[in-house]
């Protein structure tokens, strides 16, 4: 979808224009993160499921429309870094595991699809940083904080192996 999406802007404006405005509402998506338990209201749990898969969903083709340069680097380093401190916002408060988890899956999203390209960023300095952001909570342990579970735990470990 990203190349057909690039061939669009490139024969027509409006798509240049609807970009940079979708680009602004997507730092906004991640301010509001959502989780429901699937044994209370299930109505609730399939729409914040959706919501959920939509910002999965975004986070792969905005990845993507940056791979083929459509959307400035340093965009998707904002997002990232918003993502990042988002984690370190609510590691330490109780009930935000599944919350966390969420944000971790859209990091790693992003990351799978953008690690190449981060890594020549800046000579790899944003790159980095980001991957030493990973690390740490790779090595948290979930008695330190209220709401790292191993899961998160793991799921940084495995952007740790797979992007050093």
């Amino acid at each position: 979808y990203s190349n057909l999406y690039k061939d669009l802007t490139d024969k027509h404006d409006i798509f240049s224009t609807i970009l940079k405005q979708n680009l602004n509402k997507m730092k906004i998506i991640y301010n509001v993160i959502e989780w429901a338990d699937s044994n209370g209201d299930y109505t609730v749990y399939c729409d914040v499921n959706d919501k959920n898969d939509k910002r999965l969903a975004l986070s792969l083709f905005f990845s993507n429309l940056a791979n083929i340069e459509l959307i400035p680097m340093d965009s998707i380093i904002e997002i990232i870094l918003c993502l990042q401190n988002k984690i370190d916002e609510h590691k330490d408060c109780d009930g935000n595991e599944n919350v966390i988890y969420e944000i971790t899956k859209n990091l790693h999203i992003i990351l799978t699809n953008l690690h190449e390209s981060l890594r020549k960023y800046e000579n790899g300095a944003v790159f980095e940083s980001i991957i030493a952001r990973i690390t740490d909570i790779s090595n948290m342990s979930n008695s330190h904080h209220a709401s790292i579970s191993n899961k998160i735990i793991f799921e940084n470990l495995d952007m740790v192996e797979e992007f050093s």
